[in-house]
This record gives C-alpha cells, structure tokens and sequence, in this order.
C-alpha cells in the first residue's frame, strides 16, 4: 500500500490510499497473494503440527487474513471464519492434540475472526472516506469556478484548475504567494478586510470586486469566502470560490445605460405620455405629464388615470383605454381636458406580454390646443367667406334676373333674325351662368367643418330619399361601418345616384356594398344602366365635363380627397357603373 497527499484542494488535506489493484492495474495479483500466503501457510502449520510446533507457525496465516480483510473488506470475515476452521481442522486432524493444544487453537481461532473483523470495518471505512475525499477532489477541480485556498496570512495554499484557467496562473506559480498578487493596486485594504472578516467566524457571499490577471487584464469576479477549520474547529485558513462576472457586469451596464437613456428620451417627450393597467392604474408617466397634471411622477403611480385626469370616480364614456382593452386595438380620439388645460389627439396603444396578451395601454396625448384654435379661427374666416358669397351670389343672380328680362323685352322689340340669335346666344349664357352660381350654393361649405366618423348606411339612406327612387330598386349591402370623412360625403353619394337617374339610360336597380382588401375599405356603387364608356373613365373627374355643370364628380373627389380617400370608375361599358371608394385602413372602422 502506497499513501499519496492531494494538494491543491483548498480547505481539504486528502490521504489518498493507492490500492496495489489500483497501481499495478491488475486485480489477479492480489488474489494470487492471498492464495499463495494462504497455502503456505497451512501448508506450514500443518508441517508444524506433524512436528509438534504450535506456538509460531499459526501467526503466518495473519497475512492472508490481513490481505483479504484490507483489500476486500465485505468478504474479509467470511473468509477468516472459514481460514479459521481449516486451521481448526488441521489441528484435530494431525495426531492427537492435548487438550491445552486445542485450547490454543480455539483461542487464536477467535483472535484471527477479531482481527479480520476489524481490519475489514477498518478499510471499508477507509475506503468510504478515500471515495468520499476523491469525489469532492474532483468536484473541485472539474469546477468552473476558480477554487482557492489560503492561509490566514493570505498565503495561497490550493489553486484548481477553474483557478488557471481564470487568472491564468499554473498552480506551481502561485502556490506559497501572498494572494495579493491579484489584487488591483488601488484596492491595497481589499484582502486584509475580508480576511478580518472570516477570522470572525463570518461567511462572505457574492462578494464582487476586480481583481487582475497574470497578462494584465482587470476582470470582475463575485466571490464566496469561507473559513478551513481543522478537526478541533479551529479556524486555520480560507476558502475562495471565484466567477467571473465580467460579461454578466458588462451586460447589466449596458442595460443600465440603455435604461437611462430610454427614461431620459421618455422624459423628454414634449408629448403627454403614460402607461396603464388593466385596471386603470398608472404605472408610469413622463415629466410632461407630471408637469401638465401638477403633481411629482411618484404621486402619479397607482392612482387610476379617471381620478387624477378627469378627477372622476369612473372613466368617461369613451374611454379610449377600455375600448383598447374590450378589442385590443390601437385607439385614436380628440378630446378637450380642463385638468389639463387644452385640446388633445389620444392614442392608446396596447402594451402586451411575452404571450402577447395585452396587460394594459400606454396613451400618447399630443398638444393640438394652438391647432384647434387656428382651425376655429379658420371656421369663423371661411363662414364669414360664405355668408360674403352668400351675399354675392344673390346680388349676381338678382342681376341675371334683371339681365333675363332685358334679354325678353329685347327679344320682342327685334325682328332681324341675326340679332335673334344673338339674343338666343346671351339667353344660354344667362342659363348657364345661373345655373354653375346656384351650384355654388350646395358646395359653399366643403372644408369648413373638420372631418368626423360618420356611418355610412344612414347617410345613403338620407341621401337616396331627396331623389326620385319610386322605380328603380336600390339595396344596401353594408352595415356597421364608419368612415372617417369630410360632412359632405353625403353631397357623394347622392350625386352618385343623381347620375345613375340621369345619365344612366333607364336605371331599374342600384345598390352598394363594402369589401376590405390589403390596401383598405372599399365602397362600391353599381346600376344597371349604361355605364361609361372606356374613354370618358378619367375625364368623368374633370372639372367642366359632362352634360350638366361637370361639377358634380370633380367635387365628390375633392370631397373624399380631404380624409384620402379616392374614388375611381372600374365598370363594363354598356353593364352599368361601377364606383369603388378606396377608404384607408386608418380612415374607417367596423362597428357593432
């Protein structure tokens, strides 16, 4: 049996036993000990026996007992018990013993079962504790982590291999070194302290500090000391386990700053900006709204927004946050808030988890007071433009009139047909200058009034009545949509189906429908009468074509144009009309 010490293990001295199985790697030759100690030696005790020797030979069977006991401890007292009555055997079998003679033999038959007894609890023991001490070895050493032992002085006594590996120095370099060699400079106290420390009894956990490498690098490590106590409970050295936390440190830095900075950009949106919960509480707001509310950031969270926005014991009608939180879909709205003292454009956007559920809204209010007054103001310019117009168009028309009746007189005081014609000529003029300042009169009021949600089937329906439906079939084939749109989209539809009545070569049935598609809603409007031709589908748009005023689709596209919404003619000549009204995604919603 060879004893080997494990260094390098701190806090642990391990007597490592190297079996002869273990080092020679060959298992027979123990048995081939044993059997041949145990032949010899009855072969001797016999040959004793034959010449009356009882006292010595018998301890030579000690060998084989001590063999098998200490290498095979679990068979160790088996194997004695039966050694033991062979020796027995010998002794009753070879002449004919006194009864002193077999007194002795029975003595040193429990003498050799003791002694294979202990040996074997001995070594299974021995062996328990060898495999015990060289699993925790191993432990260490296959640790990731850096693993140092030192004294109480800080001398460094173990160093495993997680421990090269890290600080990049070979247990032979440092072993017998003050532990200050990986220390930085400007942290002279740092060790001393921390060694007071566990002198006191006390165990440092996640402990973290920098410390350098044998090329020079600073590295940030988190360390866990704790005391080597000898077998009388003596504090006697310290144990240090050591992971570099490097990226870790790195990375929370780098979250930290992109922390900071998100707060600052939030805080330094002009916009009023705060976020929400399911349940109406607030859980953050920025500086500009803390300041528009006149209250501290911290007073703002986990009130609920009704309270301290619109000082109400419950939210308003509305609300944009339980809309979003009813279907989970983005909000926009203008509302006008005395607490806060003007005009505002909400957005409530749905914040979700991980999963994707929604878990509350954050809501963007943007400043439009100074928009809103300049639209009012606006209003007020283009009413008193009307209300000039007005006046103008009856003054013109009251001339026309005056001008008509000259027209008549002169007609029935001329007889010379080349004057007659002329006079016919200024009569249309009359007609026509009338009939375009009338026109005016139906579209004064495009732009005046800012554009609103409106929905669509009332509005056809209103429309459809003011005209001359009694023989034509019209169906609509929509239902619960709004449209966001300037208030005289009714002007839209009704001029559609005033076409259809007048141009369209007896009409029996018109009707519209609604379709969504990639890019948006679409409105359609169809008769059966006889459609466009192919080569009038743009010019329809223009202003001044047609039989009538050719007013009536220009200004149904500037009409829709205001909100975006186009309009074009997409049917087959002599089928009918077909008018799609692309509405954007944005520009119209469903509803219930």
């Amino acid at each position: 049996m060879q004893e080997k010490t494990i260094k390098h293990v701190p806090g642990v001295i391990c007597t490592r036993f190297l079996y002869l199985d273990q080092t020679i790697k060959d298992p027979r030759l123990v048995l081939s000990l044993i059997a041949v100690s145990t032949s010899v030696s009855l072969l001797l005790n016999w040959y004793g026996l034959t010449r009356n020797i009882t006292n010595v030979l018998p301890h030579l069977l000690y060998i084989p007992i001590i063999l098998t006991a200490y290498y095979y401890p679990r068979r160790g007292i088996l194997f004695t018990v039966i050694l033991s009555a062979m020796y027995g055997v010998l002794v009753l079998g070879v002449g004919s013993p006194s009864l002193e003679v077999i007194v002795a033999a029975l003595a040193r038959m429990v003498v050799f079962i003791s002694i294979g007894a202990v040996v074997s609890f001995l070594s299974d023991r021995m062996q328990q504790d060898a495999a015990k001490c060289l699993r925790f070895v191993s432990m260490v050493e296959s640790s990731n982590d850096a693993v140092v032992g030192k004294t109480l002085g800080g001398i460094i006594t173990d160093w495993n291999s997680g421990a090269e590996r890290l600080y990049g120095y070979t247990a032979r370099e440092v072993t017998g070194k003050p532990v200050s060699l990986l220390s930085p400079p400007d942290r002279p106290d740092e060790i001393p302290r921390l060694i007071g420390r566990i002198r006191s009894g006390e165990r440092i956990g996640r402990y973290e500090t920098d410390r350098i490498t044998k090329d020079g690098r600073r590295i940030q490590v988190s360390l866990s000391l704790s005391p080597i106590k000898n077998a009388d409970g003596a504090i006697i050295g310290i144990s240090t386990a050591a992971h570099d936390v490097t990226e870790k440190k790195q990375l929370q830095d780098e979250i930290l700053k992109a922390k900071d900075e998100w707060e600052r950009t939030f805080d330094a949106v002009p916009d009023l900006i705060s976020i929400i919960d399911r349940d109406h509480r607030i859980i953050r707001v920025n500086k500009s709204m803390s300041d528009r509310l006149g209250i501290p950031v911290r007073d703002a969270v986990g009130r609920f927004c009704y309270e301290i926005v619109h000082h109400s014991g419950h939210p308003p009608r509305l609300c944009p946050h339980q809309l979003l939180m009813s279907d989970g879909k983005e909000h926009v709205q203008e509302i006008h808030e005395d607490t806060l003292n003007g005009d505002f454009l909400v957005t409530a956007s749905p914040l979700r988890d991980a999963a994707g559920t929604v878990t509350g809204s954050v809501h963007v209010l943007h400043d439009i007071t100074e928009p809103k007054r300049a639209e009012k103001a606006l209003q007020q310019a283009l009413k008193k433009l009307n209300m000039l117009s007005s006046i103008t168009r009856h003054d013109i028309l009251n001339q026309l009139m005056v001008l008509g009746g000259y027209l008549v007189i002169s007609k029935d005081s001329v007889t010379d047909p080349e004057v007659l014609g002329f006079i016919q000529k200024e009569e249309e003029a009359v007609t026509s200058i009338r009939r375009q300042i009338e026109f005016t009169r139906y579209y004064e009021d495009i732009g005046v009034n800012a554009p609103q949600w409106q929905e669509i089937v009332p509005i056809i329906r209103s429309s459809a009545a003011q005209l001359p439906l009694e023989n034509i079939t019209h169906e609509i084939m929509l239902s619960g949509v709004e449209v966001f749109a300037d208030p005289l989209i009714s002007k839209v539809f009704y001029n559609l189906m005033e076409n259809s009545i007048r141009h369209g070569d007896h009409v029996t049935r018109i009707w519209f429908r609604f379709n969504e598609t990639e890019a948006g809603g679409v409105i359609t409007y169809e008769d059966d009468g006889a459609g466009i031709p192919a080569r009038d589908k743009e010019l329809i748009f223009r202003r001044g074509f047609g039989k009538h005023t050719g007013l009536g689709l220009f200004l149904s596209r500037e009409i829709l144009a205001i909100t975006g919404i186009t309009i074009r003619e997409n049917g087959e000549p002599g089928k009918g009309v077909k008018f799609e009204i692309l509405v954007p995604r944005d520009m119209y919603r469903m509803i219930q």
